[in-house]
């Protein structure tokens, strides 16, 4: 009988020290899980912001030392190069429509049948001229634009891959937890025929 007691207690114990250690990975479980899905949350509001046309967007968890810190840094880069070459493209816009109204005006001073028709139309060739490196730069920017949009491309894969080889761990996780509550419901069972034998 004294040993049947001892049994129990031993027994007892285990069960408790299984079931806080249940308790203790299930917490850490969700924490892991809060930790990592709040900042794919954030960023998956910034980018909804940033299609929307908002360039102007904050991107937070820029100071982490993980995957999730790279993007978000990587996506702060990339907006910010962006919103300059969106800048540089309205400049360049504004140049051109310029130059076109010069060219307009040059083009009806002609029409009108001013005496100076041949240093006009060299000065027409010379607008035409800039209005077409103008839109070269346009294009240029355009281009820088497009390679940003697909570094952007390859770092929100890398995040995803470096994301989903962390909730990989989480369900490793997640299967030890239920192995240990299933091995505290045996022990538990194993409480319940002791004292008939005994």
């Amino acid at each position: 009988a004294e040993i049947g007691a001892d049994t129990k207690t031993i027994l007892t114990a285990s069960i408790i020290i299984f079931l806080i250690t249940v308790i203790l990975l299930t917490i850490l479980a969700l924490f892991v899980a809060r930790y990592i899905s709040n900042p794919i949350q954030h960023v998956v509001e910034k980018l909804n912001l940033i299609r929307s046309g908002d360039l102007t967007v904050a991107i937070e968890g820029t100071e982490r030392n993980d995957e999730l810190g790279v993007l978000a840094k990587s996506l702060q880069d990339t907006v910010a190069g962006v919103a300059a070459l969106v800048q540089k493209i309205r400049e360049v816009a504004s140049s051109v429509a310029a130059a076109a109204q010069e060219i307009s005006a040059s083009t009806q001073q002609i029409a009108t049948g001013s005496q100076n028709q041949t240093s006009e139309i060299n000065a027409i060739a010379m607008e035409m001229d800039a209005f077409a490196e103008k839109a070269a730069k346009a294009a240029a920017y355009v281009s820088e634009m497009l390679k940003l949009a697909e570094e952007t491309v390859f770092s929100a894969t890398q995040g995803e891959k470096a994301l989903n080889e962390n909730f990989g761990g989480l369900e490793e996780i997640k299967a030890k937890v239920s192995d240990l509550e299933k091995s505290a419901q045996a022990i538990s069972g194993m409480l319940e025929i002791i004292p008939d034998r005994t």
